[in-house]
């Protein structure tokens, strides 16, 4: 999120400024907070761990500026020491937020009844989202939390997991008395397949049955993955993503080995069945595909087989 990026990077750079002015180690004479209005001077030194008297090094301010930060409420930090020894910490608080606007869950699920839909209703509804960010600490008429925040639109995707969705992010979120939240209910754009040889490409194509242009499930990925390694012309599988042409959508990068049994055309004239025990040798024969009169290649010689292997599988004895 860009407001913890963006007060890291002012915090060093304020503490150099002025805090890294003055010569350490320091004295402390006294601790000050300037700018809270909402959040107690109490709270906020109750994280700092030096006191008036103590010495303190630039390590030292530091990891107090930061540990006023990490209370998460506010966006800015900003240490300094006076003449004589006094320390100064300079805060902006969040703002309260007023009003909270959610966007990107657009996707509707269908749920119907012996196959009529009856109606359509989003994956995380906004009211869900919103009472997921009440759960966690974030409510109108209060400060914003950056602790909160976080623990709320992680919870928000676990709410989208929960459903067994993948491929869901959270998009841009940007704090305010306006508090906006983007939902990316990530889409696949495409399925590419990559690095096969020695077995078309359609054969995967075929088997590769991800809906496009909507949300996809993890269970739905799955069983492609599982198709593919179960399958005779298959070796090994591996799916990874691409970011795709808009923010909400992906391409599904396929890197499919084939198997391999021959690496240049032969001409056979029979397939020699021995060790035959689990099945009648009749039952194995019949799952022989044709055998042609010329040479074959590794794909037809793989489709040959395909009815034994198939056999084999669906009994589990691959």
């Amino acid at each position: 999120m860009k407001l913890t990026a963006l007060a890291i990077i002012g915090l060093l750079l304020a503490m150099g400024v002025a805090a890294f002015a003055a010569d350490f180690p320091v004295t402390v004479s006294a601790v000050a907070v300037e700018g809270n209005n909402k959040i107690s001077t109490h709270d906020i030194l109750a994280v700092v761990k030096f006191h008036p008297g103590d010495e303190i090094t630039a390590a030292d301010l530091k990891k107090a500026s930061q540990a006023i930060y990490d209370l998460g409420w506010f966006s800015e930090v900003v240490p300094s020491v006076e003449d004589g020894g006094k320390v100064i910490f300079r805060v902006k608080e969040n703002p309260v937020v007023k009003k909270i606007e959610i966007s990107g869950n657009d996707y509707r699920e269908s749920y119907g009844l012996f196959g009529v839909t009856l109606f359509r209703y989003p994956i995380v509804s906004k009211d869900k989202i919103r009472s997921i960010l009440r759960d966690n600490g974030v409510k109108i008429g209060k400060i914003l939390n950056n602790d909160s925040l976080n623990d709320a639109l992680q919870a928000i995707l676990d709410a989208y997991d929960k459903k067994g969705y993948t491929l869901i992010g959270i998009g841009k979120v940007i704090p305010g008395e306006t508090l906006k939240i983007e939902i990316v209910e990530g889409k696949v754009e495409e399925n590419v397949i990559t690095a096969l040889t020695d077995v078309p490409v359609e054969v995967a194509q075929k088997m590769i049955d991800i809906p496009l242009h909507q949300p996809v499930k993890k269970s739905q990925i799955q069983a492609v993955v599982s198709r593919l390694r179960s399958s005779i012309y298959f070796s090994d599988v591996d799916v990874t993503t691409q970011p795709g042409s808009s923010p909400d959508s992906v391409k599904l990068v396929w890197k499919i080995t084939a198997r391999k049994l021959i690496d240049s055309p032969v001409k056979i004239s029979g397939v020699d069945l021995t060790g035959v025990t689990l099945f009648p040798e009749g039952l194995v024969e019949s799952t022989l595909g044709d055998i042609p009169t010329e040479p074959v290649d590794n794909y037809h010689l793989l489709t040959i087989l395909k009815g034994l292997y198939d056999l084999y599988y669906r009994n589990g004895y691959i």
